[in-house]
């Protein structure tokens, strides 16, 4: 079994993930910049590393974030097998961020692609499915 380098991840994380920071939803990045013109905060949750959000985030200038989290131990040169998901409780994470940021549901947006965003979905005033497959 091979593991994951922490040291090397981290190295290699820009390269790989910056030439791909604006293969999104088109769709969902002008909503957003709409949103945010008229005072939208505005929070992207994901389930894939919080390294890898962090760079889309800032590059797309979201609010705030949370992305799952491989924790590493305290020098930071291994992982610990420790896991903090955000894949699974969407709706509890948002819950979390707007609770943190004194906002509240009200013209509430979201866009969603999976299944695990569904229960997010259903909290908000103006929920928007997209399909993973849709174009832009």
């Amino acid at each position: 079994m091979t593991r994951l380098d922490p040291v090397a991840y981290d190295e290699t994380l820009h390269d790989v993930i910056v030439p791909i920071l604006d293969h999104t939803y088109t769709y969902t990045l002008n909503l957003k910049k709409k949103l945010q013109k008229q005072g939208y905060f505005t929070i992207a949750i994901s389930g894939s590393r919080e390294e890898e959000v962090e760079l889309f985030v800032k590059h797309h200038n979201f609010d705030d974030w949370t992305g799952q989290k491989l924790h590493r131990t305290n020098d930071g040169k291994k992982f610990t097998g420790e896991v903090t998901k955000t894949h699974t409780d969407k709706r509890h994470l948002l819950e979390k961020l707007i609770a943190k940021h004194d906002l509240t549901y009200d013209g509430s947006y979201g866009v969603g692609d999976t299944g695990g965003d569904i229960e997010l979905l259903h909290s908000v005033e103006n929920p928007i499915r997209r399909s993973s497959d849709e174009p832009g």
